[in-house]
This record gives structure tokens, sequence and C-alpha cells, in this order.
């Protein structure tokens, strides 16, 4: 199968108490399948109490205040991992189904970090791409990194690369009331995937070459981005590992 070819792409995005993945934490979660219309087939939404501070600058982007968590939750941090860990297993280990994450390092990075935090009892997720055809024995994931594949079909545009950003680029409908909701970046970072997954850069590459490539890609783009920072301040460190970054 290669990635353009993919029937059905399984979606994933948090919103969180700041924007450390090795320490903050999952504030809400949506997880989804959409189809090749870029419809919504099935649907995951969680709510979840961090037990810590939510701090206000983050309530202010995304609504949720500690109150409202408490008040709206329906999962603990626990169980919400355990699940969001699950379906990803299901739908793309086992299933097939890409993973398409928007700058993937952070929120997969964030899923490891909460699961060691609060159920180190459920296996891990493994993103190395596989040698054999997925099977139970093997389950692997394949992430699709909008952001790694924009700059890689891109890399001269000017500008941010923010979800809102490239939604309006690729006319993908995400208006700003929607942005920083769990769901509707989600859904917007997957129909954002499917315009690029047509470009000849990429078209034709299979889910396991896409992924593997994207490592490279990646950590190119970290590099240059490094050297740009450190035009300024000569310490500065862009760390290139993905789809994970170092706990």
């Amino acid at each position: 199968m290669s990635a353009r070819t993919a029937s059905e792409l399984f979606v994933f995005d948090t919103e969180t108490t700041g924007v450390d993945a090795t320490t903050d934490r999952i504030v809400t979660a949506y997880a989804a399948v959409i189809g090749p219309d870029g419809h919504v087939r099935r649907e995951v939404n969680l709510v979840v109490d961090p037990g810590v501070e939510i701090p206000a600058g983050a309530a202010a982007v995304h609504g949720y205040t500690n109150e409202r968590a408490r008040a709206e939750a329906n999962a603990s941090p626990a169980s919400a991992v355990a699940l969001l860990i699950n379906l990803i297993t299901t739908e793309c280990a086992i299933g097939g189904r890409p993973l398409v994450v928007h700058n993937a390092s952070y929120d997969l990075t964030l899923l490891e970090a909460e699961r060691r935090r609060h159920a180190p009892a459920v296996p891990p997720l493994r993103f190395a791409p596989p040698t054999h055809p997925i099977s139970a024995q093997n389950q692997a994931v394949r992430v699709i990194d909008t952001l790694v594949l924009d700059k890689k079909i891109d890399p001269y545009r000017r500008g941010k690369r923010t979800l809102t950003v490239m939604a309006e680029h690729y006319s993908v409908p995400l208006s700003a009331e929607d942005a920083h909701n769990a769901s509707s970046d989600a859904v917007a970072a997957g129909r954002i995937a499917q315009r690029l997954l047509r470009h000849k850069a990429v078209a034709a590459l299979s889910l396991d070459t896409l992924h593997a490539r994207q490592v490279g890609w990646r950590e190119r783009q970290c590099e240059s981005l490094q050297a740009y920072f450190r035009k300024t301040d000569p310490t500065a460190v862009v760390r290139p590992e993905w789809p994970l970054l170092p706990l």
C-alpha cells in the first residue's frame, strides 16, 4: 500500500498543560478514523483531569481550566493513556492505517511520557517501520507528520507552519474559533495529509518508506532550524529525534 492509496487515516491530537512534551499533561485528546472523503467514521473524544494545575496561559489557548476539566472529565489519566494506545495499536499497527499527527514528536512523546507516568503496565507503541507485513506479532505504527511533510514538499514557503496557517494554505476548514480544539485540529491535520499525499514527492512511497524517510527529513529540518536559531543564541538546541523525543 502506498501512502496515497491508504483508504482511511487515523488522526490524533492532544491539548495539554503546556509545551514541554516530557513534563506536561494531557487535558483533552481526540482520535478518529477518517475516510477518503475527509469525513469522520468513528471517533473518541476524551477530557482528562490532569491532576496538576492547568496554567492560565494554557487554559486561554484551549479553554480548559482545572474546574472545567474536573467537571467534564470522562477519563482518568491512566485510562485515557491505555485507551489511546490500544486504539492506535488496533487501528494502525494491526489495522494498517497510517497515524496522522501534526508535529508528531510533541504529541507522541507526550503520550509516551504519560504512559510511563500513569500506565507503565501498558506496552508502549512501536514506531520503527516493520520489515514484514503487519501482523499481531509485528505491531509497528507508521506515522504521517503533516509538519515534516509540508516542510519537505514546500521548503521555501515563507511564514509559520502552524496548523491554522497550513489549513488556510491547503484550503482545509479550520476557523480561529476551532483551532486548539483537539478534535478540530486532528481532523484538519488528516485532511491536510490527504492533500500532501497527492504530491509527486511522496505519492508513490509505501507507508514503510514514507515513515523511514521522515526520520531523515526531520533531522535535516531540525539541523537547519538550529543553525538559524544559533545566529542569535549560540546555545540553542532543536532536538531532531522523530517520532519520539528522548525521555
